[in-house]
């Protein structure tokens, strides 16, 4: 997706045979993503529904077993709950960071 984002202006998302999508690249950003999101891997898998009780977290995603991508108003704040649900949970947090959605969450946005 590194390599689409960097060549193409345009993108069509064909999922299941049926075109979901044709938009330039920076549009499908601004409309699948109009939140920061905060990456978060833990030591473990965690239930979904508890990350979606943090206060600052609009909705979350499972990446893969114990990485979740939590969208959100306030990524300051996420990363702070976060931090504090790894210790109220006993987990290892190996690795946090904040981003704005890239090519590859919005595929992941369009076809699931």
């Amino acid at each position: 997706m590194q390599e689409v984002e960097a060549l193409c202006e345009r993108v069509i998302i064909i999922h299941k045979g049926n075109i979901v999508v044709a938009e330039s690249i920076q549009k499908l950003q601004q409309h699948a993503g109009k939140h920061p999101v905060v990456v978060v891997q833990f030591n473990r898998d965690v239930m979904t529904s508890l990350l979606e009780n943090l206060p600052s977290a609009l909705s979350v995603q499972t990446v893969q077993p114990g990485t979740y991508l939590l969208e959100t108003d306030h990524p300051e704040a996420t990363r702070k709950a976060l931090l504090q649900f790894s210790v109220e949970h006993n987990l290892n947090i190996e690795s946090l960071q904040s981003k704005m959605r890239d090519l590859e969450s919005v595929f992941k946005s369009y076809t699931t």
